[in-house]
């Protein structure tokens, strides 16, 4: 993983109200007092907004892709998923802000859950 830098200046509205943001994914599949489960889907070139991990999570790639991640630090990644790639965050460092775009030329799709008894 390469990180790169991004001028926030680009983003500045969105950053300002990230903290705010919960919808982490495009639409919520389940939910109950303990977990909350997501699906994101992005097309080619779909992006999902700032928005930020207060709780903490994991996530299972579906759809194989390219992603590019900034974050509000002016940094970025790009990150090639593989079907079945997963990822654990305890949120150890306290809530995390980012957004997510689809830089691939194909569906990019995961399966996010949110621990929300933790």
């Amino acid at each position: 993983m390469e990180f790169d830098t991004f001028d926030t200046e680009t983003f500045a509205d969105e950053l300002a109200q990230a903290e705010n943001n919960r919808e982490i994914a495009t639409r919520v599949l389940f939910e109950n007092e303990r977990v909350r489960v997501w699906e994101l889907a992005l097309e080619p070139g779909q992006r999902a907004p700032f928005h930020c991990h207060a709780v903490p999570y994991f996530f299972t790639c579906v759809d194989a892709g390219r992603s590019l991640s900034r974050f509000p630090n002016g940094t970025s990644v790009e990150v090639d998923y593989a079907e079945g790639d997963t990822w654990f965050d305890n949120i150890a460092n306290g809530p995390e802000i980012h957004d997510l775009e689809n830089i691939g030329d194909n569906r990019l799709r995961f399966t996010t859950v949110e621990l929300l008894d933790s």
